[in-house]
């Protein structure tokens, strides 16, 4: 069974909802939710049922088993550094979104240009 944490603070902007899910193998997934304003009790709630499905979870380098009766005493620097292990891993994520990209753009960039070639081969022919 997983386990989910939630944290709801207040960085300075914006209220965010940090979200830490222990799967069951013990891998440890985070992601991040922005509120905007204080979020009331059915926000809260709306947020739970409808938009924490559509929360892009990434793996935490970080395997430790979250333990139920220390999430009471959590402090603000366990929560800063769990935001600062899923800042890395959205880091290396966008990263690595990033280089496939280019990487698709530069092979349909080719495909483009072989395209245009051969049509001009073609039209030079006389076909």
């Amino acid at each position: 069974m997983d386990t989910v944490i939630t944290t709801i603070y207040y960085d300075g902007q914006f209220w965010k909802a940090l979200v830490e899910k222990e799967s069951s193998d013990g891998g440890i997934f985070m992601a991040e939710y922005i509120f905007g304003q204080e979020p009331s009790n059915p926000e809260v709630l709306d947020f739970y049922l409808n938009k924490y499905e559509d929360l892009l979870f990434l793996q935490v380098e970080e395997h430790k088993k979250i333990k139920p009766e220390k999430i009471l005493k959590r402090s603000p620097d366990r929560i800063s550094k769990s935001y600062n292990e899923y800042k890395d891993s959205l880091r290396t994520y966008l990263e690595d979104k990033k280089t496939e990209k280019r990487i698709l753009k530069k092979v349909s960039e080719q495909d483009r240009y072989e395209e245009k070639r051969k049509k001009k081969k073609l039209k030079k022919r006389g076909r």
